[in-house]
């Protein structure tokens, strides 16, 4: 499995399309400052956070695989700090090399403890509203590699090329909804993150 950096050394030499399925933001010291105050204000246990254990099922109803998905989750109002970040982010990556018409716009903050974890999956088509489809996501790492082991985010580019995301704090993604990824098992320790989505009318 490649780095991101090993990754994007060479990605141009094979990439024919000239386009990227994944693009790797810097938050400003200050984006981060927030974000950091933001969760801390959030009561550790209390209704803010809603525990989340999935199986994934087969059409037939039997379960194909446990545990698909397993975290709690903070949802940010939508005048909130991590919103206006989030939604900063995606329409600088989206204006610089999607141009996709996106108009919605969901985050969500997860967190994930020993076990959790987040099995392959894509995120394309799902939506809060019936009439506009999830085009493009983001990853933004709120917690240090220090305080976790495990957990790994990888995302698979229009090659089938595995590439695992940086652990380091404030180390953010913003990709191609469409695109397979996973959040692999957490092994010790509590990792955080802001995850979201930008939606608009489906792709022709």
């Amino acid at each position: 499995m490649k780095k991101f950096e090993e990754h994007t050394a060479q990605h141009d030499s094979y990439n024919y399309s000239r386009e990227d399925p994944f693009y790797i933001v810097a938050l400003s010291k200050d984006a981060m400052e927030g974000l950091d105050d933001y969760v801390k204000n959030i009561p550790k246990d209390d209704e803010q956070w809603w525990s989340c254990k999935q199986d994934h099922f087969e059409k037939d109803g039997t379960v194909k695989e446990k545990n698909f998905r397993v975290c709690d989750i903070h949802a940010p109002q939508r005048n909130s700090f991590p919103h206006m970040v989030g939604m900063n982010m995606f329409n600088f990556v989206n204006k610089k090399n999607y141009q996709m018409d996106i108009s919605t716009f969901e985050f969500q903050i997860l967190r994930y403890r020993t076990g959790g974890q987040f099995s392959w999956h894509c995120d394309y088509g799902i939506a809060p509203k019936t009439d506009v489809w999830r085009k493009l996501s983001i990853s933004v790492q709120l917690s240090g590699p220090e305080e976790y082991e495990g957990g790994d985010l990888v995302l698979v580019d229009y090659f089938n090329q595995h590439c695992e995301i940086p652990k380091s704090k404030g180390a953010s993604v913003v990709f191609d909804a469409r695109c397979p990824h996973k959040a692999f098992p957490l092994t010790s320790g509590e990792r955080l993150v802001l995850v979201g989505w930008a939606s608009g009318p489906k792709l022709k």
